[in-house]
């Protein structure tokens, strides 16, 4: 006699379909988030974005690890005093050092060739401290004064006056390149993900003369 109570859901599947190669449905499954004891402290957040489930979700940047180590967390996963943050950073001057002198190392790099794009490692926090923007807005109209760049940082001359300058129609933005690797832990071969956070900047050479 058979059972009154099935054993398992039916589903509607098309076998012909399922001959002619279709994979069989798959079954969403249900993931739980762990909890920790431990507290873990904010360094800074490198970005945001809109989870359906969760809302706003930032990528953290956790005092003590490793960048590989940054993961996604809900935005109640986090103090108010730490999402103020992400509107205002607090930069520090060393940070802003750092940042102007890898600007100024690759403008003078473009000057010397034929290109128009710079290519430069940069903070999304401090991108959004200088320009006032979230990364994902790209700027026409960059206002570089945050960054203690230092006086004719655009120019590149020769011994005869003859040089080139950058042109202040630039557009900037920042991006963040989500780069796989792999580490070993305990003989298993696991794969992680580094944010690598780059400015990008295209922007013409004019010809000088002084």
């Amino acid at each position: 006699m058979a059972s009154e109570r099935s054993l398992r859901p039916k589903r509607d599947i098309d076998w012909k379909k399922l001959h002619f190669g279709e994979a069989l449905p798959l079954e969403k499954a249900q993931i739980k988030r762990a909890t920790f004891a431990e507290t873990f402290e904010v360094e800074r957040l490198i970005l945001k974005k809109i989870s359906k489930n969760e809302g706003h979700r930032y990528l953290v940047k956790w005092d003590g690890y490793h960048i590989s180590e940054s993961t996604w967390e809900p935005a109640i996963h986090l103090p108010d005093t730490i999402l103020q943050t992400f509107e205002c950073p607090n930069i520090s001057s060393d940070r802003l050092q750092y940042a102007s002198f890898n600007l100024e190392k690759a403008v003078q790099q473009r000057l010397y060739s034929t290109g128009n794009r710079i290519v430069l490692d940069f903070d999304t926090d401090v991108y959004r401290f200088c320009f006032g923007v979230e990364s994902t807005q790209i700027l026409y109209k960059a206002d570089f004064s945050k960054l203690p760049m230092s006086t004719a940082w655009y120019y590149k001359l020769k011994k005869n006056g003859r040089g080139t300058k950058l042109s202040f129609q630039v557009r900037i933005r920042s991006h963040v390149h989500m780069r796989k690797s792999y580490r070993n832990e305990n003989g298993k071969i696991k794969e992680y993900y580094t944010p690598i956070e780059r400015l990008i900047m295209i922007s013409a050479v004019d010809a000088l003369c002084v």
